[in-house]
């Protein structure tokens, strides 16, 4: 029999416990964000939506696939892609919210929903994807070079 540490070891390297809410954001992101872009890009074929917010909103659907990719084959890359993504979705709001002069759609204190929302997560996940012992030994994978035989 084995000892209980090792046990609890063996179960760490799964996505499981806190690592679940990423998961499922995640999905809900790509599906949200595909969504985002399909009805835009029917907005601008109808003439109501300038072309550049549909590449806004393909930038962002393209950047939740990849992120989803990484964590769900377990990219050693994935924490700290995670916690860029997660700052950088911090930045961009900022950039929106400053033009707008804090006018829009508000969420607590006044200020725009999207940035209470990435603040939020980036004040959750960043210190958890940094820190957790689970996240470190979950993410370990790696996507090497293949050897390419030469015919003889």
């Amino acid at each position: 029999m084995e000892p209980p540490c090792r046990d609890e070891l063996k179960h760490l390297g799964k996505i499981a416990g806190w690592l679940i809410l990423p998961a499922s954001g995640m999905i809900l992101s790509v599906v949200q964000a595909a969504l985002r872009t399909i009805s835009l890009g029917r907005a601008v074929l109808e003439g109501t939506a300038p072309a550049g917010s549909l590449a806004w909103a393909a930038s962002y659907f393209g950047s939740d696939v990849v992120l989803a990719t990484f964590f769900f084959c377990k990219h050693r890359w994935t924490p700290r892609l995670y916690v860029g993504v997660a700052l950088l979705n911090v930045l961009l709001s900022l950039v929106r919210v400053v033009p707008q002069g804090l006018l829009g759609h508000s969420g607590p204190f006044g200020l725009p929903r999207q940035l209470v929302q990435a603040s939020a997560v980036a004040a959750i996940w960043v210190p958890y994807f940094l820190i957790s012992v689970r996240v470190k030994l979950t993410f370990t994978r790696s996507w090497g070079r293949r050897e390419v035989g030469v015919a003889a």
